[in-house]
């Protein structure tokens, strides 16, 4: 059971406040690194468990900041080129 005093955000809550897409919310569920909680059809996400991911994102998320860098050296060479 959840605490009470906890805070729970939407879907576009999440996407403007953490800055990520619903893919990659989607992604996050369907990696079992995220789960929400749901009120009928609409979606919430314990704003503590964000944070955790946020926080913990290296440990959890390995690839991330390979996946990140291979992305922005992609860019950047269609930018240039």
């Amino acid at each position: 059971m959840a605490p009470k005093d906890e805070t729970y955000l939407t879907t576009d809550e999440v996407i403007a406040k953490f800055h990520v897409c619903k893919t990659t919310l989607w992604t996050w569920e369907k990696n079992g690194y995220l789960i929400p909680s749901r009120w009928g059809k609409r979606k919430t996400y314990a704003l503590s468990e964000l944070h955790a991911l946020m926080k913990d994102k290296k440990k959890r998320l390995p690839n991330l900041a390979a996946q990140e860098n291979k992305l922005a050296d992609t860019l950047g060479k269609e930018v240039q080129g």
